[in-house]
């Protein structure tokens, strides 16, 4: 990754172990999008497009992880916050296409394949796919440094209650939860302390007896960048004896 200049005006963290590791393996291969998580939710009925992008904007200015950008300097990767107010919600209709169910699976397939640019940010993308006038899908997708599968969870359900209580002219609840800056300087203030050097001491000395790991290739390892999906129907009983 390219080094920039800091500006002096931003605050900048380290990266958080579980940050570091991604970010490690990414920088084997910038173009691999293993690290793209991806989620697509069926909207059942019309959709408020304006007023379900102000709910997705509620939500997205109450948790701070969502700004994180990446830089690179002489001390290696570090974090800010950066958010950005103009990025609009881009609503695409499907629903004049032959197939729109299908185009509109083939459309977020492709999406889920480009790379994010870490060094320029921002770590995540979203759109509104119209499928039919009462059908809608919100397809969301982002990096793994900034989102994992439970947080996911919790943003898509957050998103939800958002938009029901905009529709109904309510306020929105503000999340409860500590943010991602709170998170880091419990781990800056962690691995500072007396604790971090009496772990450090027991774990680098737990393993001195075990041998190097054995591979069978000396070449690198490479994620798959496409996945095998299969779904079916499971009986109501199964014969475990046949």
């Amino acid at each position: 990754m390219q080094q920039t200049e800091r500006d002096a005006s931003i605050e900048y963290f380290p990266l958080s172990q579980a940050q570091l590791s991604v970010w490690l393996v990414q920088m084997l291969d910038r173009d691999d999008p293993c690290y793209n998580i991806a989620e697509s939710i069926e909207i059942l009925g019309a959709v408020d497009e304006r007023c379900f992008e102000k709910a997705l904007w509620e939500v997205f200015a109450q948790n701070d992880a969502w700004h994180i950008r990446i830089t690179e300097d002489e001390n290696g990767p570090r974090q800010y916050f950066c958010f950005d107010p103009h990025q609009k919600l881009e609503v695409i209709d499907f629903s004049d296409d032959a197939s729109p169910g299908a185009a509109a699976q083939a459309w977020m397939e492709k999406d889920r394949r480009k790379p994010f640019r870490l060094e320029r940010g921002p770590l995540y993308r979203y759109a509104l796919l119209k499928i039919s006038p009462d059908l809608y899908c919100w397809y969301a997708i982002a990096h793994h440094l900034i989102v994992d599968g439970f947080g996911w969870l919790l943003f898509l359900k957050r998103v939800a209650a958002a938009y029901t209580a905009k529709l109904a002219h309510k306020p929105v609840e503000v999340a409860e939860g500590g943010s991602w800056r709170e998170l880091l300087a419990e781990q800056i203030s962690y691995r500072g302390s007396d604790r971090f050097e009496r772990d450090r001491r027991f774990w680098s000395s737990k393993f001195t007896d075990r041998p190097e790991r054995v591979t069978l290739s000396g070449k690198p390892p490479r994620w798959p960048q496409t996945f095998s999906k299969a779904s079916g129907w499971l009986p109501r009983t199964i014969d475990l004896d046949g």
